[in-house]
């Protein structure tokens, strides 16, 4: 059994490789850390972790529910694997490249947490989760391998590749088995959708983004209450450097000045038979006014929004009570913006001073 405990000593570390027991751990960035630090042993002490934590939980709190995010290191970097998992078996080195070991030693990973819920009889009991936050790499270290798949570009770019991830969910007994689900969902709905399901109110303001998908989950054909657009935003040191609208099939990319040295323009593609974002459409005549209407949609959602004309309502929480008021109201007090919320959703010319570099015309 990998231990768990950590060192109150620190040392200071150099960049470089470290040969440990375990495998080879790597320090990318020198600087202090704790003196029992490995990499290569990052993801199984994970597993020790949580494991301990749920059998902690159901001696001390049976009857209440658990909540349990396990932020993997695989597959990101170092790409240090161990030289064998919890069970023995080996990892380094079972393929070409660290990174593949990773992925390896992932798979195991998920069979571990799994296997503790089964164990424990809690199958029934545990809604699973299993996702990533950004897409794959540009290339994998000079192997015949594309963690995006057909998918254009990579983490944090505006094509698919940056941003399309996998979404597994799990729920014995409950959700559906062995099925796939083609609507267009965001990370941030699944908030949402787990209020939905356990019958839980949002409170008033939260998860603004967030859209339930709860119905899609039990049915395919469910189409009420879904997500019919989803944009995206990528930023480079403070600056809007291209965002993107996903509306059934269409998506439209918007690229700013400042990307990557490229003039403003936009381009749109047919994710339905254009996966790979090759053909660009937009200087078709027939997608003219869809152009306009997606352009429309995506300032609104975005950083640089129009002021809301006329009235709106603003909750105060010091007297718990709503009131009517306009953006007149912040521009006579400026100071309000950060004492309601409504201003900074409603009224960006006034309460948008933290966008005033990326809403700037100029920089645009």
């Amino acid at each position: 059994m990998l231990t768990t405990n950590v060192s109150s000593e620190a040392q200071y570390w150099e960049r470089g490789s470290y040969n440990t027991s375990i495998g080879e751990s790597v320090i990318r960035k020198a600087g202090e850390g704790d003196i029992s630090w490995d990499s290569s042993s990052y993801n199984m002490k994970l597993v020790n972790e949580t494991s301990a934590f749920i059998d902690r939980h159901l001696k001390e709190r049976e009857k209440d529910p658990f909540f349990a995010y396990v932020a993997l290191g695989a597959v990101h970097y170092p790409n240090s694997p161990p030289k064998h998992y919890l069970n023995g078996e080996k990892i380094a080195g079972q393929y070409p490249n660290h990174y593949l070991d990773m992925l390896l030693e992932m798979d195991y990973v998920v069979g571990s947490l799994l296997t503790m819920i089964e164990e424990r009889n809690l199958m029934n009991d545990t809604i699973i989760i299993f996702a990533s936050d950004n897409g794959g790499l540009k290339r994998d270290f000079n192997v015949p391998h594309r963690s995006s798949g057909p998918l254009k570009g990579k983490k944090a770019q505006i094509w698919e590749g940056g941003h399309r991830v996998p979404l597994m969910m799990r729920y014995d007994g409950t959700f559906p088995a062995n099925e796939k689900r083609g609507n267009l969902v965001g990370l941030n709905g699944i908030y949402a959708t787990i209020c939905d399901f356990l019958g839980i109110d949002i409170p008033s303001r939260s998860a603004q983004d967030s859209i339930s998908f709860v119905d899609q989950i039990f049915s395919a054909s469910k189409t009420e209450n879904h997500r019919d657009s989803l944009a995206v935003f990528d930023y480079k040191k403070g600056m809007l450097e291209a965002d993107s609208l996903l509306k059934g099939n269409l998506k439209l990319i918007r690229f700013y000045e400042t990307y990557s040295s490229v003039h403003s323009h936009v381009e749109l593609y047919d994710l339905g038979t254009d996966i790979s974002e090759t053909n660009d459409l937009s200087r078709e005549p027939r997608f003219a006014s869809v152009i306009d209407d997606m352009l429309l949609e995506l300032k609104a959602l975005g950083p640089c929004p129009d002021d809301v004309s006329g009235k709106f309502p603003i909750y105060n929480e010091k007297f718990d009570r709503t009131f009517n008021a306009n953006c007149r109201f912040f521009k006579r007090k400026p100071w309000r913006c950060n004492k309601f919320i409504e201003g900074w959703l409603n009224c960006i010319s006034t309460c948008g001073v933290r966008h005033k570099k990326v809403c700037n015309p100029e920089k645009r």
